[in-house]
């Protein structure tokens, strides 16, 4: 049976202080080139692995990031949390990823789950909880796509899309392409994300005299494929008269797009559609349509990088931070 190894036997190993291989593996301090090589040469051949948890219990830095994500199968999300994850992993932190289910209660069970962890962040997407202010007020946390409950902490930060701006291109787009009387899909809890894209939506249809109808402002009961099919396709058997439809996201876009096709519509001769986020769907499909692109990439290591320093300062030194987006013009405008 092998011996387990520790810090102590690679001391005695290497010839040094227990303090100079504990300097070695978190690059602290001062130690020569030569002594590096021979303690790394010698944890290489034990394949000893540091216990970051015990570690933690130590300095009261588990160097854990916490991630708190609604739905992880949401493709947006899982790019998301991987280009933060990556980012976090190359500067020696870890992440514990909570999917929620788009559950208030489980949502809530995470948050405890994490605090006792002890995690030194946490990055919270689009999140619905309101006792998380309660829960994690003590814990530096920056808010994707969701302003904080408590905007007075010190310890908080907010990231997001410009939305706004996305509904205004979106409804721009559409109106620039002759359409007049279009159907909005948005999501009915009536999110942050959701209520600023339809902001920017109908600001926009009303700065060239438009008005939206009312019954045009499908709320499907999930957002997803099926339901962005269903919403669609009982406004056309209704009968209802429309040239363009603007989706909250791409999921919803697909769904109502075989909605329209299915129902013998051409698209974008009658009607035209545009979706928004930009996930391989609105480019995979039948007919691959218009969106709105997020900077995933830009965001995810923006907030890496911002948590990183909040846990490091103990605050946030830019509160609010919004990216840009963009048109992508497709086959269905």
């Amino acid at each position: 049976m092998r011996e387990e190894m520790s810090v102590k036997k690679i001391a005695e190993m290497a010839g040094v202080s227990v303090a100079t291989v504990s300097r070695v593996i978190n690059q602290n301090g001062r130690f020569s080139k030569e002594t590096e090589e021979r303690v790394r040469k010698i944890i290489e051949e034990t394949h000893y692995i540091p216990n970051h948890f015990a570690k933690g219990l130590r300095t009261n830095r588990s160097n854990t990031i916490g991630i708190i994500v609604p739905d992880i199968t949401n493709e947006y999300f899982s790019k998301l949390i991987r280009v933060i994850q990556m980012t976090l992993f190359k500067d020696g932190y870890q992440t514990v990823i909570c999917n929620t289910n788009e559950n208030r209660i489980i949502e809530e069970k995470c948050l405890y789950q994490l605090k006792s962890q002890s995690v030194n962040g946490i990055i919270y997407i689009n999140g619905s909880c309101e006792a998380e202010k309660d829960i994690i007020q003590d814990i530096c946390t920056i808010y994707i796509d969701r302003s904080p409950s408590e905007r007075k902490r010190i310890n908080t930060a907010y990231v997001s899309s410009d939305n706004y701006r996305g509904g205004r291109l979106a409804a721009k787009e559409l109106i620039g392409r002759g359409c007049s009387n279009m159907a909005v899909i948005m999501e009915r809890k009536g999110t942050y994300v959701a209520m600023e894209r339809l902001r920017g939506f109908v600001t926009e249809c009303r700065e060239h005299h438009i008005s939206l109808d009312p019954d045009l402002i499908l709320t499907p009961r999930e957002m997803s494929y099926e339901e962005g099919y269903r919403v669609l396709k009982e406004i056309l058997q209704k009968g209802k008269q429309l040239d363009g439809v603007f989706c909250e996201t791409d999921c919803l876009a697909s769904g109502a797009l075989s909605a329209i096709k299915d129902s013998g519509i051409a698209v974008p001769d009658r009607v035209k559609l545009i979706g928004f986020d930009n996930v391989s769907i609105s480019y995979l499909c039948r007919q691959p349509f218009t969106t709105i692109a997020q900077d995933v990439t830009a965001i995810g290591e923006y907030v890496a990088m911002q948590v990183m320093n909040m846990v490091t300062n103990g605050f946030a030194k830019t509160k609010d931070m919004s990216f840009p987006v963009r048109l992508i013009k497709r086959e269905t405008t």
